[in-house]
Parts: structure tokens; C-alpha cells; sequence
């Protein structure tokens, strides 16, 4: 008998179909463990949350400029500050698992005064990118927001939600 009460003797279809339904399970149930082992690591979420208002952000830059004519520095402005707001929320409580809401002011005060920085660097840049080197503003703009990305993930990090890296087990201290 197998696992699920069939004989198995003489017929190797239903050997093989045991095997595959098994190894299946095995690999839905390693992908599984895989994901949330991976959704553990911060840069991991730090990456995703950023693609997502990153997404948002070219989104309003490409419905901004090519539907509603708009300027691409202003555009991208906008874009960027609504862009802002999905990456908070998402980084805050995701990403840093920062559940405080007594200090979400002030954290709010200093990611926009980071976020405030990386506006005018992606200004300039779009800007420097755009006309003068001539690059598409969709692709400057991608460009720029991996760039700022790298910086903002530290400053976020160390200076807003004051966390430190996750180790996932106690090194020893080593003496020279």
C-alpha cells in the first residue's frame, strides 16, 4: 500500500503519479520555506518596498508627462513626493518593523528631509541626464531612483528608524 491506501504492485502509473505528487508538495513546500526565509532579510523587503514606489513613482511620471502633458522636472517632482508616501508606509512598518506610532512624526519629518535631499538630487539629475546627455526620461529617472535607493537604504536604517543589521546568530568576540 502507499501513502494514500493504493496498491502499488503492477501499475507504474500510479507509482509515478505518487512520486510526482510527492516531489511536488516537497518543492511547493521548499518554496514556501525559501520565500519566508528570504521575506525575513531586510534589504530583501527594503528592495521590494522600494520597487513597489518605485513602480508608483514612474507610473505618475509616465501618466504626468505622456496623458496629461505636463513638464517631466515637475512630473517628476510629483512623482517622486507621491512615491514618498508609499515608501514610508512600507519601509516603516515592513521593511524595519518600526510599529512606534508616538514617534511617527518625527521619523516622518526626517525621511522627508532625506527624501527632500533625494528630490533635489533627482532634479539635478534628471536634468543633467536628460539634457544634457540626452538620455530618455524614463530610463534617467531609473537610473537615478537605483542610485538614491543604495544611499537612502543606510540613512533610513541608521538615522530615521535607528535599527541595525539583523545577525542571524551571536558571533563571538574575537581578540587580537
Amino acid at each position: 500500500m502507499s501513502n494514500f491506501g493504493v496498491r502499488d504492485r503492477g501499475h507504474p502509473e500510479i507509482q509515478r503519479a505518487l512520486f510526482c505528487t510527492q516531489e511536488h508538495l516537497k518543492t511547493c513546500y521548499c518554496s514556501a520555506y525559501c520565500m519566508r526565509a528570504l521575506l525575513q532579510h531586510r534589504i530583501v523587503k527594503f528592495l521590494i518596498a522600494g520597487s513597489t514606489a518605485t513602480g508608483v513613482n514612474l507610473g505618475a511620471l509616465y501618466v504626468l508627462v505622456d496623458l496629461f502633458g505636463v513638464w517631466y522636472i515637475f512630473s517628476a517632482s510629483i512623482a517622486f513626493l507621491i512615491g514618498f508616501c508609499v515608501s514610508f508606509t512600507l519601509q516603516k512598518f515592513w521593511t524595519f518593523g518600526n510599529r512606534e506610532t508616538e514617534k511617527i512624526a518625527s521619523q516622518a519629518f526626517l525621511y522627508f528631509l532625506i527624501v527632500a535631499g533625494n528630490l533635489g538630487l533627482n532634479a539635478l539629475g534628471m536634468y543633467v541626464l536628460v539634457d544634457i546627455f540626452g538620455l530618455w526620461y524614463m530610463l534617467a529617472e531609473v537610473l537615478l531612483l537605483g542610485t538614491i535607493a543604495c544611499e537612502s537604504f543606510f540613512l533610513y536604517q541608521i538615522l530615521v528608524f535607528k535599527t541595525l543589521p539583523r545577525r542571524s546568530h551571536q558571533e563571538p568576540a574575537v581578540e587580537s
